[in-house]
């Protein structure tokens, strides 16, 4: 009889040193299945953002070509007279008392590096604006060089540097820093030269008629490549403006430049190019304090 008691100690202490490690193994499982499950749920989380992000980018952009088109139709030489001083060109309301903003920016102040399809007197003049813009730039040319639009460079945003290398490209480095310095003048003192203004500023310059011709060629004072931003106020002030930024192509059927790109279409219009705006580095809400 006193034995028992003992024996009943050693048997009752085996299932409690089995019941721990299954305990655990259990406790292992539920883990794995609540973490493939929470996967499962962001993954459906992340799907859905990326369905309302695609439905707002559509909604967004949808019909700023037409409305663009609508607005400047007939007045392409004239867009930055008709942009106010932040560079809005257009304001609409969408569906659901949102408003949809679009500004303009001159997108073609820098040197076009692409100069694939160009005639070869156009070529080897592209190049030769390149090569003496390293030279006179360094290490900040890279700042100043496109990969689209046409060959001609707008004098109303182009930096000196930038003018300076055209003309040294067309004199062949034997004239044009004058015209150069007379054309930043005359933006700073008017803020917009006018191609009327443009052409008489190169007549009256020092350089050659063949000289002329070909500064009247490849600068402009009508550019006809702009950066699009358009940026949709929701009208909630919990959610923050979405903007999206594309390049415009405003087509007045041929280009100014023999040999130069170009096509002709009835649209004033061609947009390419939207992506959504991710980087606060520049945008026009930060410019004209659109609501965030």
């Amino acid at each position: 009889m006193t034995q028992r008691p003992a024996d009943l100690r050693v048997v009752s202490a085996r299932p409690r040193g089995f019941a721990l490690p299954l305990v655990l193994m259990l406790v292992l499982i539920c883990s794995i299945l609540l973490a493939v499950l929470l996967q499962g749920h962001s993954t459906m989380l992340l799907n859905t953002q990326r369905q309302i992000d695609t439905y707002a980018f559509g909604h967004a952009t949808r019909g700023v070509g037409e409305s663009l088109n609508l607005v400047v139709q007939g007045r392409e030489a004239e867009i930055a007279q008709a942009l106010d001083p932040d560079g809005k060109i257009v304001e609409f309301r969408v569906d659901g008392g949102q408003v949809l903003s679009v500004y303009l920016e001159d997108g073609q102040g820098k040197v076009l590096s692409n100069l694939s399809g160009l005639g070869a007197e156009n070529f080897r003049l592209g190049r030769e604006v390149l090569r003496r813009l390293g030279e006179a730039a360094r290490e900040r040319a890279p700042l100043m060089i496109r990969e689209e639009g046409p060959l001609a460079i707008s004098v109303n945003s182009a930096p000196e540097e930038v003018i300076q290398a055209a003309l040294a490209a067309i004199t062949n480095g034997e004239g044009g820093e004058g015209l150069a310095r007379d054309i930043v003048r005359r933006r700073f003192a008017e803020g917009v030269i006018a191609a009327d203004d443009l052409r008489t500023m190169i007549s009256g310059s020092e350089l050659t008629d063949e000289q002329k011709g070909r500064a009247n060629a490849l600068l402009t004072a009508s550019p006809t490549l702009w950066r699009v931003w358009a940026v949709l106020d929701t009208g909630d002030p919990f959610i923050p403006a979405q903007e999206y930024k594309a390049w415009a192509t405003f087509l007045r059927g041929r280009s100014a430049s023999p040999g130069d790109r170009a096509t002709s279409a009835q649209r004033s219009v061609a947009i390419f190019g939207w992506e959504r705006v991710t980087d606060r580095t520049y945008s026009p809400s930060m410019r004209s304090g659109a609501r965030r």
